[in-house]
């Protein structure tokens, strides 16, 4: 069933960019990705990385080693009230 296939994928992402920080790795995921598969243009690099008919992607990652390691920036106290 690929109805929830873009929010599978989302999630996959997400651990993969967790397991990749984990190994000291730096990460940027792009979202826009996707556009640059849109058109003629885009059918044609589908074709060159093999992805099957049917199948497109949805985001993209970015990985290597960090340029800097910044520190985290402090969490706003937010309250909810049931």
């Amino acid at each position: 069933d690929m109805s929830r296939g873009r929010e599978d994928s989302c999630m996959r992402t997400q651990n993969m960019v967790l397991a990749a920080q984990s190994l000291g790795l730096g990460t940027c995921i792009s979202g826009s990705i996707a556009m640059a598969f849109q058109g003629e243009k885009g059918a044609k690099l589908l074709g060159k990385l093999g992805v099957p008919e049917g199948y497109s992607p949805v985001v993209g990652i970015t990985l290597g080693e960090a340029a800097e390691a910044p520190e985290a920036k402090p969490r706003e106290k937010k309250y909810i009230i049931v």
